[in-house]
């Protein structure tokens, strides 16, 4: 599994006894071209993302140890953690759907590396508006920590579901980003902005069939309603030790990408702050 953000794509798989073979020569070529203080016999390569890491099992240990390649030198960024261990471990999280497989823009289903349960993954309710985060380890980055920020209008029969109504609206247009960014040594940066990736998504339930579904339209860049939900990625330097926030919403639509002061009454809705912590085992 892996993640896709901007234009890093990393997705990692398990090899074949064929290309185990043929992967693990690659690697040594390379070791021997890079700066590394280890013994290259002693490793098999069992699973890999092109063109990022190497995950190898250290035969003389029994252990899995992920290495990156950033300007041709053979960096240590996550192990040493027991290959039985690694497997149980990544199995149970599949089988309780801690990781869950998505379609990939590539058009192919891939196992997300997004966790979809707390601790790594919270939730906020404001006004019938979901909003969830979930972040990801990428350390053969130099953003190592990726997350992921989806935004619904919940519909009948969920928690936390209001009638428009009872909220005061059909639609709600994301407006402002607010975010809190805790650093290890201290300091804290503060980032308040417009929109999210550049985009403005409005958000609002339908009738689909017989079902009232969530929908969102991808505004600025369409005005086609996509049944779902509207999520984009992003990163955060390994600096950051909690990521917390909110963002700001306006019923109804946005005139122009403004607000009209006189009938939109903007209203926040927070993120849990979620600390950004190594997990005991990466895959």
């Amino acid at each position: 599994g892996g993640v896709h953000v901007y234009d890093h794509d990393t997705c990692s798989f398990l090899l074949s006894l064929e290309k185990i073979v043929r992967y693990t020569k690659e690697m040594i070529e390379a070791f021997e071209a890079a700066t590394i203080n280890v013994n290259i016999n002693d490793f098999l390569v069992i699973a890999m993302s092109l063109p990022h890491k190497y995950v190898c099992l250290n035969l003389n240990k029994g252990t899995v140890e992920t290495y990156s390649i950033p300007r041709r030198q053979f960096v240590l960024i996550s192990g040493k953690e027991d290959l039985i261990e690694w497997f149980h471990d990544y199995g149970r999280k599949l089988l309780n759907g801690y990781f869950i497989s998505e379609m990939h823009p590539s058009g192919i289903r891939k196992i997300s590396q997004f966790p979809t349960q707390e601790p790594f993954k919270t939730k906020c309710i404001t006004k019938g508006v979901l909003v969830t985060m979930s972040r990801a380890l990428v350390n053969e980055h130099h953003f190592p920590w990726t997350y992921e920020i989806s935004v619904r209008l919940l519909c009948p029969k969920e928690d936390g579901y209001m009638s428009p109504e009872e909220r005061g609206f059909e639609t709600a247009q994301l407006w402002r980003r607010h975010w809190v960014l805790e650093k290890h040594n201290g300091e804290t940066d503060i980032v308040d902005d417009f929109a999210v990736i550049g985009k403005n998504p409005i958000i609002g339930t339908m009738l689909k069939g017989e079902e009232t579904m969530s929908y969102y339209i991808d505004a600025p860049f369409g005005d086609e309603k996509e049944f779902g939900t509207f999520s984009y990625c992003s990163m955060v330097d390994e600096d950051v030790r909690y990521f917390g926030g909110f963002l700001v919403f306006v019923p109804g639509r946005l005139d122009e990408g403004r607000l009209n002061t006189t009938a939109q009454q903007p209203f926040n809705v927070n993120l849990e702050k979620m600390e950004m912590t190594t997990p005991k085992l990466t895959w």
